[in-house]
């Protein structure tokens, strides 16, 4: 290969190494912590918001399109959709769950990301509803999927979202990763390399805005981070360094150009939730 060619990584600064390992470490010794009162207060708000914005939205022509795609593409099961009779397999719920709960754009919103994090982290769970009552409770799982979420999400902000990306879907699939992995019982690696799959499958493009493919993005976000779960329980690898890495999340869909702080500070004493 030419000179050229070849392409140089820069490497890692010392004090970035491991930040996603230390965020799983963070987000897997508060799971099994008691959370504060007001944390599940605001997870438990957040969901019953978006709950009520999926049943709301149940019956848009849109969703009404994504159950009749479903049933062409086999996605059978046994999961009941929120305000609909039909049923479906985990992953094609936790889409159409997310994405009902984004589409009409009542739900919960960050303000300084405005990253709608309920909808992607009720498709998760929603999905996840029969896998049994192992810890943690699925209100500690949507509050620290949500904090990563939100956490990643002012890392980049405002340069990421205004550089067109969608950030309820591209930070979306990293909290609902959270969500799903600590709900399969993951420990902190088992967690870092579901963020690594997940990362990989980023979703969202301000471009889709006043179409349906945009409460899709949450949808989509959902059912993504709920398969980079379940790969893992399957033994896939993926990167362990993915946040922090040149050609990783912050270095490809923010430049490189993020704020280490937000991740690598005061995680179970200031709450983003």
């Amino acid at each position: 290969m030419p000179a050229s060619q070849h392409s140089v990584v820069a490497p890692i600064a010392e004090e970035l190494r491991d930040t996603t390992l230390w965020v799983a470490r963070q987000v897997v010794e508060l799971a099994h912590s008691t959370l504060p009162d007001q944390v599940i207060h605001e997870a438990r708000r957040c969901l019953v918001n978006v709950l009520g914005t999926s049943v709301g939205a149940s019956r848009h022509p849109g969703i009404d399109a994504m159950v009749r795609a479903g049933a062409r593409l086999g996605a059978v099961g046994n999961v009941t959709l929120p305000g609909r009779v039909e049923t479906c397999g985990p992953l094609w719920a936790a889409e159409v769950v997310g994405t009902q709960a984004h589409l009409d754009d009542f739900d919960d919103t960050h303000l300084a990301t405005v990253i709608h994090p309920g909808a992607v982290t009720l498709g998760t769970l929603w999905a996840l509803a029969e896998r049994g009552d192992a810890p943690p409770t699925e209100l500690a799982a949507a509050a620290l999927g949500i904090e990563v979420q939100l956490r990643v999400g002012l890392a980049m902000t405002p340069e990421h979202y205004d550089a067109g990306w969608h950030i309820t879907g591209t930070c979306g699939v990293l909290g609902a990763a959270t969500t799903a992995a600590l709900r399969l019982g993951m420990g902190e690696e088992d967690l870092a390399a579901t963020l690594g799959a997940a990362a990989s499958m980023t979703v969202g493009l301000r471009e889709a805005f006043g179409t349906m493919i945009k409460p899709f993005h949450a949808g989509k976000a959902a059912s993504n981070g709920l398969l980079a779960a379940l790969l893992r329980t399957e033994h896939v690898s993926a990167s362990t360094r993915v946040l922090e890495a040149t050609r990783g999340f912050f270095g490809v869909l923010a430049g490189g150009q993020w704020r280490p702080e937000e991740l690598r500070e005061t995680w179970g004493t200031k709450w983003r939730v």
